[in-house]
């Protein structure tokens, strides 16, 4: 539940009330501030894995980061900090991913992807190999990424609807 402000979080710390938090926010840039704001000012984040998720062989991460429902991060991959990633999102062999990035469900990674931060996922998305995503780039829901992306792009599927 949402408890109150910032100042709630810090008396609940000082009474003891938790040794962790969690974001539940998923909204770009405002997750960002928050994590950043708390733990300049000492607030330890924690990361939620959702049982059902596969964490590969000498993989990792860092703090802060929830990994919803049948996740999963193949060997080697590298997890920034604070970043969410909803169900069915596949981090394949050797990928990084950057902090504060938000996965929409059934985000696919070949191996080898190397993602920026503060990137904001859509629905379905599939990631050729060894490609790279810029910092702050926004990729809309049915996109097949098969070049690099800038930072600073906004990536939209096309659609070839006629009426």
């Amino acid at each position: 539940p949402v408890l109150g402000g910032f100042e709630k979080v810090h008396g609940l710390k000082k009474e003891g009330q938790f040794d962790a938090i969690a974001l539940a926010v998923g909204v770009l840039p405002a997750r960002k501030t928050i994590f950043e704001k708390l733990t300049t000012q000492g607030i330890p984040f924690t990361n939620i894995i959702d049982p059902t998720a596969v964490i590969g062989v000498n993989s990792s991460m860092g703090t802060g980061n929830m990994l919803m429902a049948f996740c999963r991060l193949g060997p080697e991959a590298v997890i920034g900090d604070n970043n969410f990633l909803s169900a069915y999102v596949n981090i394949e062999h050797h990928n990084q991913i950057g902090s504060h990035c938000t996965f929409g469900p059934s985000v696919y990674m070949s191996g080898g992807v190397r993602i920026g931060d503060s990137i904001r996922f859509g629905t379905g998305i599939a990631i050729e190999p060894r490609l790279s995503v810029g910092d702050n780039a926004v990729i809309a829901s049915g996109v097949t990424i098969t070049t690099n992306i800038p930072e600073n792009t906004v990536v939209k599927a096309k659609t070839n609807f006629t009426f």
